[in-house]
């Protein structure tokens, strides 16, 4: 009967720390995919910068800028949501 309990309780760690671990595993891949965001995001906010003086005379690219800033947007709020995963509490990332 002993046995069975240590077994059940040995068991229930076991699950928890692979769960941690696995957890612990993703967070350092959403830092790692944020950080390699972060150059490609910079090339693009100075594209979009040189496109908007361009679209002061043509509709058509301030059209395009309309569309850039808003996906630049996107992928910011992307890159800031992976950066606010937490990794369980005594689990270095």
């Amino acid at each position: 009967m002993g046995a069975d309990i240590l077994e059940r309780k040995l068991d229930a760690a076991t699950e928890r720390l692979v769960r941690r671990e696995k957890y612990a595993s993703a967070v350092i891949v959403a830092a790692r995919i944020a950080r390699d965001l972060e150059q490609p995001l910079a090339n693009l906010e100075w594209r979009i910068a040189k496109l908007e003086e361009l679209a002061e005379r043509e509709p058509e690219v301030r059209r395009i800028v309309i569309g850039l800033r808003r996906d630049r947007q996107a992928i910011k709020d992307a890159v800031r949501s992976l950066r606010s995963i937490e990794p369980p509490t005594g689990v270095a990332a």
